[in-house]
């Protein structure tokens, strides 16, 4: 099948009028894909036409994906913590959202602590540990405050380790309890930091978005935030692509520069 051919020129001024940025893979993509970097442009570009989100919370999403431990991608963050703030975020609105993106740390116990009982039972019984038969139902506890119930691997770990179970119960309250973001959007972005391909945690994905949708999140709402989660899959291109390039440069510098006499 025959590749069409595309106008190199209208295709930069494309990424520039849609992107407002001109990155370095951009470059590389322009002068050996360019079919790659238009159907880039359509990707990443697409939540935005969808409308379900504000700008001002799509940063919000981005800022938290990018912070994410499963990610660190900090070209990306810097460039959407100045997107928020200049569509009215607020520097406490920013710093809740980061603490969000650690909310991470929950999926490490949530997940270990599972297989734990499943793979050690007998040695958990032993020391005296309880498994409880389900998620414990304390809407009125503090930790609960989100609304998902005390979680199972919380009153485990507590039996096990009472002093960490307390420092890590506080940690992981934190960025439920501030409270600055409206419930709706915090969930929104749990949603996003546990969807993103980094991470794929399926227990936070469908915890998350329960509680968005009990907070008043629609259908339209959780796609566009799969649509950005999945959006930084790109990053693979802005991180290698830059690297391809200083590469072939340099081979290309090393085999026509002339050879010194000995």
């Amino acid at each position: 099948m025959k590749v069409e051919e595309i106008d190199r020129d209208a295709l930069k001024e494309r990424v520039l009028t849609e992107r407002g940025f001109w990155h370095p893979f951009h470059d590389v993509l322009l002068q050996h894909n360019p079919q790659y970097l238009s159907a880039y442009v359509d990707f990443v570009g697409a939540p935005e036409k969808n409308g379900a989100l504000s700008a001002k919370d799509r940063d919000l999403v981005y800022i938290a994906l990018n912070a994410s431990v499963a990610h660190m991608y900090v070209q990306g963050m810097r460039r959407h913590i100045e997107l928020a703030l200049s569509n009215g975020s607020t520097v406490s609105e920013i710093i809740e959202v980061i603490q969000l993106a650690t909310s991470l740390a929950d999926q490490t116990f949530a997940l270990g602590l599972k297989a734990l009982v499943d793979e050690a039972p007998e040695q958990l019984a032993a020391i005296g540990v309880v498994i409880p038969s389900r998620e414990i139902n304390a809407a009125n506890d503090e930790f609960g405050a989100s609304n998902s119930g005390y979680p199972r691997h919380l009153a485990i770990l507590e039996q096990i380790d009472p002093g960490y179970a307390a420092a890590y119960r506080n940690f992981v309250h934190a960025p439920w309890s501030s409270k600055v973001l409206p419930a709706k959007t915090r969930e929104l972005i749990a949603v996003a930091i546990n969807a993103s391909p980094a991470t794929l945690n399926e227990n936070g994905i469908v915890t998350h978005m329960r509680l968005a949708l009990k907070a008043g999140a629609t259908a339209r709402d959780v796609v566009e935030i799969l649509q950005l989660a999945s959006g930084i899959a790109v990053h693979s291109c802005s991180l290698a692509l830059p690297a391809l390039g200083e590469v072939m440069l340099a081979l290309s510098e090393r085999q026509t520069s002339p050879i010194t006499p000995r």
